[in-house]
């Protein structure tokens, strides 16, 4: 997921439906905002991840993650998740950019709110698209499968 500014409602509706999925791992590319959006993060009961956007509390998120276990990886992370190497961004050009060095199984990003995906080289390149879109009716996320390296992209009107 990425891009959910704050917007509690639309953020735990996503946690509920990746709940439902089995998924196991939530990741977050970045603008959650405010600390107080690390509270709605941690009620996932799996693993969580996050990076900062560019709309976010750069001192108090990485604070109040670590009190939650929420690993906050700072701009960028690189995670190995069954054998997939991942690397996590928030912006689309710096993630075209990783993609494109062909180092990585999936480069996630968000920014732009618009769900995306790409294959560069053995490369997935995905956006999620956004927990708060730019019509303000429309809640986008994606759920990947690192066992058949497949995205399922959903949009809630």
């Amino acid at each position: 997921m990425s891009d959910s500014h704050d917007r509690i409602e639309s953020t735990s509706k996503v946690i509920k439906i990746l709940k439902e999925k089995g998924s196991e791992i939530l990741i977050h590319c970045g603008d959650l905002s405010a600390p107080f959006m690390m509270e709605e993060l941690a009620k996932f009961s799996g693993e969580i991840h996050c990076v900062f956007g560019n709309v976010e509390d750069r001192f108090n998120n990485p604070l109040r993650a670590e009190k939650l276990g929420i690993k906050h990886h700072g701009d960028t992370a690189i995670l190995n998740i069954d054998s997939k190497k991942i690397l996590i961004n928030h912006y689309p050009d710096i993630a075209k950019a990783f993609a494109s060095t062909k180092e990585y199984d999936l480069v996630l990003y968000g920014h732009d709110h618009t769900q995306a995906k790409k294959i560069i080289g053995k490369t997935l390149l995905i956006n999620p698209g956004g927990i708060w879109s730019r019509n303000h009716s429309r809640i986008e996320f994606a759920l990947y499968d690192t066992k058949t390296n497949e995205v399922e992209f959903f949009k809630i009107e």
